[in-house]
Parts: structure tokens; C-alpha cells; sequence
């Protein structure tokens, strides 16, 4: 099969290619054809913009200032100086301006060459009206400049601030006394006094002095012959055995002689423990010294003192530490039953006191009772009477039998209560229940109404509407009573819509 390029058919792809190449090279022509041409500067380029922008603020500025002196002219108080410095002030610029408008002039003269008439004489000078006002004017302002001050030298302040102002002015030297005082002190207190220069050579003739007495006074040690084994050491040992000896037998003795606290192993809070431990040693210690002091008095000797008890033994050091530790406990349940005893005292006196209080104004209470209101209250009764204590029995007795009554109905009510899974059944029935009494006293009415209305089934539904509209059970028979119930009543054909209206 031969291609589109062998047959020499234009594909469209190479007729887009030619097509997008001819765009190209006219484009390419179009550019090269064009040519930048300036725009013209436009005019407002050239005006003297800035030079307008700063004439305008120039004259703003001016006008604004000018504005701003009047204002403060005419708010300022008419004071002399004040008003001279303005008058001149006012005056100095009015010449300023006449000179710049002369000098205005002139220019205009010398570019128009108009030549104007003088001004006259009445233009700058002021006519005998204008000059008297200007006197006027100027008296009045000095009158009230006058007058202002007067007042403000005959014035004063109010008299609590002139008081408070007083009392300031006070305070005010009273801290500046004190200031001035206290740094006097620490003037005072920060001067530095020098000390003379002593003489050191008469100190050192003196120490040198002293060095020699101390050593003249004292005898030169004389080495003299001994031994440990001698018999004066021998004695010396000896002498203060015994006299340790005697000290633990004072100690001891002082010991056994105070009374062992008596305490189980759980009271006395968290140390009764350890007082029963340690009163039991005492009393074993005092043992073992009573039963074997006199036959071994030197089992006694050195500053601890062991007991062997029982058979296999075990010993019990008795220490220092353990007797300060006895007394500390003796002394603590001593201080603790005096604190008891204070405290069962005080709690006595209390109760003496409130007991005899009582006894003295109950009586006056019960006057002034009796006085305010004749029939007696329960509480104003005499607790102590026969018939107050029948009555009070009777009321115990009646108030437990209310109680027993009442818990004996919440039990019956208890038991008579129904199940819950009994209770739609039993609800069933006593609905049930009520439906048929109210057929049968519905049918008796019925039956009533129809004797009276001659009897028949029209005479039984007659009867059947009245005791609806006279009744109130309008609406309710169909609810209440079956098809069958109601053709028994005879309303059967009632029920129908018939006597809807």
C-alpha cells in the first residue's frame, strides 16, 4: 500500500506545518517593518510645577500664621506689659507690612508707570475720635490690669486649704529639721577620729620585761625517778577504785529506791512498750543486788552492772543511757498524772459551779415564769414528782405502741403487695370487675326506664339515651360494653351513628 508521500497527497499535518511557518515569517516581516517613534512631551512636564507646589504652602503657611496671632490676640488678657510688648509688636509689623507695600508700590509704579496721588495725612494718623477711643481703650485696660492685681494681693485661700496649707508648710520644715539633723549625725558618726601613734619601743620594753618575770617565776623542771609499779601508784589506783566504787553503790542505791512504773505492754501510747521493758529490768536488777550484795560485794564494781537470768542466761546491761531513760518515763508519768489529776480537779469545780448556779436560779426562773405566764409549760413542770415520772412513763409507753402500730402496717402493707409480674393480670381483673358492675347497674337503669316508657326494645334504647345525656357517660358506651352488651341494653341499633347528633 503506498504512503501519502508516495503519492504526493498534502498530509494535514504538513499543511498545519506550512500554515504555522507563513504565520511566523509575516510576523517576523511585520516586525521588521515597524519603527519606534517618540511620543511628544506633554506640557505639563515643563511648567514650574515644585516652584508652584512651594509658593502655595508658602501662602498657606502665612495665612495660617496670621489666623493663629489673631486668635491669640483676641483670647489674651489685657495686661500692661503684655499689652505694650503687643502694641509694639502689632505696631513693628504694620511698619514691616507699609514698607512691603511701599516697596509693592514702587514696583508697580516702575513697571506701570502710573504715578498714584500721596496718601493723606488722616489715612496714617488717627482723627480725634479714633485717638480718644484708643485712650479709652487703653485706660480700661489699665483699670482692669489694676484691678486684677489688687484682687489677686487681697486674696486668700479658703480656710481648710489655708489650714491644710499651713499644716504642708509644716510638715515641710519639720522633714527639712530632720534632714539637716540626721546628716549632722551621720556626720557625726562617720568623722574619723585618728588614733595617736603609740610608742613602740617603750611596748616592746615592756613585753621584753614581762617575758623575763614569767620566766624567773616558774622553777626549771626537775626530772625525778618513777615507776608503774610502785607503791604509791599502786595506792593511788587503789583509792580511786574505791571511790568509783562507792559512787555506783550511791547510784544503785538511789536507783532501787524510787517506785517502778507499773504499765502494760500496749498503753501509755507508742512508748508503753518500752517503759514495761525497762521497769521489768529494774525490778530483776533490784533482785539479782538484793540476793547476791552481800555474799560478792565487788560484783558491784566498774560502771555497768550485768544480771544473769534464767538458766541458760542472757545478759542485761543496765547503762547509763537506759537509767536516764527510766527516769525520763517517771517523770513523764508523773507529770501526766498530775495533769490528770488538775484536770479531773478543775473538771469538778466546773460542775460544783454549775450545779450550784442551777440550784440558785432555777428557782428565780420558775417566779418569773409562773409570774409571765400562770399555766405552767411541760418543761416548767417538777421533773421529780410522781405524777411528772407516771407521765412520762405514759408517753414512752404510748409513743412505742404508735412505733409498733406503724411498723406493724408497713409490714402488712409489704406482704399484701402484689408482684410484678401479677400485677397487668390483676389490674385486668379488677377492670373486668368494674365494667360488669357497671353493666348491671346500667341494664337495672335501662330496665327501669323502659317500664316507664312502656316496654320493648325502642323503650329500652330511649331509655339508654336518656341516662346518656342525663348520666354524663355521652361517648363512653361503645368503650365500655361489647356489641353484645349493648344489644342486651338495647342500644344496638344506637350504635350505629344514628343518634351521632
Amino acid at each position: 500500500m503506498l504512503t501519502a508521500e508516495e503519492t504526493g497527497a498534502e498530509t494535514i499535518a504538513r499543511r498545519r506545518f506550512e500554515e504555522e511557518k507563513r504565520r511566523l515569517e509575516e510576523e517576523e516581516t511585520a516586525m521588521r517593518r515597524w519603527r519606534f517613534r517618540a511620543k511628544p512631551v506633554p506640557r505639563s512636564t515643563r511648567e514650574a510645577l515644585y516652584d508652584k507646589v512651594v509658593s502655595q504652602a508658602a501662602t498657606r503657611r502665612r495665612l495660617h500664621h496670621e489666623a493663629r496671632l489673631e486668635e491669640l490676640e483676641s483670647t489674651m488678657k489685657p495686661f500692661e506689659r503684655m499689652e505694650a510688648g503687643d502694641r509694639r509688636r502689632r505696631e513693628e509689623q504694620a511698619r514691616r507690612r507699609r514698607e512691603r507695600e511701599e516697596a509693592e508700590e514702587r514696583q508697580l509704579r516702575q513697571a506701570a508707570r502710573f504715578r498714584a496721588n500721596p496718601v493723606p495725612v488722616t489715612t496714617r494718623e488717627p482723627d480725634e475720635e479714633s485717638r480718644a477711643r484708643q485712650e479709652r481703650d487703653a485706660m480700661r485696660t489699665e483699670r482692669v490690669a489694676h484691678r486684677a492685681l489688687t484682687l489677686l494681693s487681697n486674696a486668700a485661700l479658703p480656710p481648710r486649704m489655708e489650714l491644710r496649707k499651713e499644716e504642708e508648710a509644716a510638715k515641710a520644715r519639720q522633714a527639712a529639721v530632720e534632714k539637716r539633723r540626721a546628716e549632722a549625725e551621720a556626720a557625726r558618726q562617720n568623722r574619723i577620729r585618728p588614733t595617736p601613734l603609740p610608742d613602740f619601743e617603750r611596748l616592746h620594753g615592756k613585753f621584753v620585761r614581762a617575758l623575763r618575770t614569767s620566766k624567773t617565776a616558774r622553777a626549771p623542771t626537775a626530772p625525778e625517778p618513777f615507776s608503774f609499779d610502785s607503791e604509791q601508784r599502786r595506792a593511788e589506783e587503789a583509792a580511786r577504785a574505791e571511790a568509783r566504787r562507792a559512787e555506783e553503790e550511791e547510784r544503785l542505791a538511789k536507783m532501787m529506791s524510787r517506785p517502778v512504773p507499773h504499765s502494760s505492754g500496749g498503753g501509755g501510747g507508742g512508748g508503753g512498750g518500752g517503759g514495761a521493758r525497762e521497769a521489768r529490768l529494774l525490778q530483776e536488777l533490784r533482785s539479782t543486788v538484793s540476793g547476791g550484795a552481800g555474799s560478792d560485794p565487788g560484783a558491784m564494781t566498774g560502771t555497768r552492772l550485768a544480771a544473769t537470768m534464767g538458766e541458760g542466761g542472757f545478759r542485761v546491761t543496765m547503762t547509763r543511757a537506759a537509767e536516764l531513760r527510766i527516769e525520763a518515763r517517771q517523770r513523764a508519768i508523773r507529770e501526766r498524772q498530775a495533769a490528770e489529776a488538775a484536770a479531773a480537779r478543775k473538771e469538778e469545780e466546773l460542775a460544783r459551779r454549775q450545779k450550784e448556779t442551777d440550784r440558785l436560779v432555777r428557782p428565780v426562773v420558775l417566779r418569773l415564769e409562773q409570774q409571765r405566764r400562770p399555766t405552767p409549760l411541760a418543761w416548767q413542770l417538777d421533773d421529780d414528782t410522781p405524777e411528772a415520772r407516771e407521765r412520762r412513763r405514759a408517753d414512752r409507753l404510748a409513743a412505742q405502741a404508735k412505733r409498733e402500730e406503724l411498723a406493724a402496717g408497713v409490714a402488712k402493707a409489704v406482704e399484701r403487695r402484689e408482684m410484678l409480674f401479677l400485677r397487668g393480670s390483676v389490674d385486668k381483673e379488677r377492670g373486668e370487675a368494674e365494667r360488669r358492675a357497671l353493666l348491671r347497674v346500667a341494664g337495672s337503669v335501662a330496665d327501669g326506664a323502659a317500664s316507664s316508657h312502656g316496654g320493648g326494645a325502642a323503650s329500652r334504647g330511649a331509655a339508654w339515651h336518656e341516662m346518656e345525656t342525663t348520666g354524663g357517660i355521652a361517648g363512653q358506651r361503645d368503650i365500655l360494653f361489647s356489641e353484645e352488651e349493648r344489644t342486651a341494653l338495647g342500644g344496638g341499633a344506637a350504635s350505629t351513628g344514628d343518634d351521632d347528633e
